[in-house]
């Protein structure tokens, strides 16, 4: 996997899960509230809207931890390096910055 596959599998999976969550009769415990709430058109067009930037920016900084661009909670900043079950390395030195800039682009840029 490249670095770039890895950041794509978390844009990828952060809209899935807001289709999952935001489709009517969705079964997910997230969806059945999200039905509860009774929004109107507009209600529901914002509140789409405040869930995709909420979840951009949770990908998003969780993206930035792995790279070492800023702490994970309350831990020391770190950077981190990740590989995949192929050996492949994901991050580290040789590649920091890697994962922030594609994370950017992914979660800023609308890049897809």
């Amino acid at each position: 996997m490249t670095t770039e596959e890895f950041v794509k599998g978390f844009h990828l999976h952060k809209q899935e899960m807001l289709q999952v969550y935001l489709s009517h009769g969705s079964d997910t415990h997230v969806g059945q509230l999200i039905e509860k709430l009774n929004l109107s058109e507009e209600q529901r067009a914002t509140f789409e809207k405040l869930l995709d930037a909420s979840f951009n920016d949770l990908m998003y900084s969780i993206l930035l931890a792995f790279d070492g661009s800023t702490s994970i909670g309350n831990l020391e900043q770190q950077l981190y390096t990740i590989f995949d079950e192929k050996g492949n390395q994901l991050g580290g030195e040789e590649q920091c910055g890697d994962i922030e800039a594609l994370a950017y682009e992914y979660f800023h840029e609308g890049n897809s």
